[in-house]
């Protein structure tokens, strides 16, 4: 259950900018809980699955989850720059558009 505390600790700081209720990543977790083994058996056996997982993560899932959460605060920034530069030149360009029409 650690790590699902972390991850609720990540859902609750940062959750609304990916529209993310708390209510939803409960309801999901209580789902895992009812059918997470089944459906985990199932996807070990589908090709290419397991060895995406295995390959890319394998035994470092939590060291992985701890450097996703360390820097995923300078992720929303790079994010909210980007955003904010996007309509910058958005409306700049409106305006220059609209200048020009007089």
């Amino acid at each position: 259950m650690i790590g699902y505390k972390a991850g609720m600790h990540v859902i609750e700081r940062y959750g609304h900018w990916l529209f993310l209720k708390q209510e939803l990543v409960e309801k999901t977790h209580r789902y895992y809980d009812k059918y997470g083994g089944p459906l985990l058996l199932v996807s070990f056996f589908i090709p290419g699955v397991r060895q995406f997982i295995g390959y890319f993560i394998g035994e470092q899932w939590q060291y992985l989850f701890s450097i996703i959460e360390q820097y995923l605060k300078f992720f929303f920034i790079g994010v909210a720059f980007l955003t904010g530069v996007w309509l910058l030149v958005q409306v700049r360009s409106a305006r220059g558009n609209g200048c020009k029409a007089h």
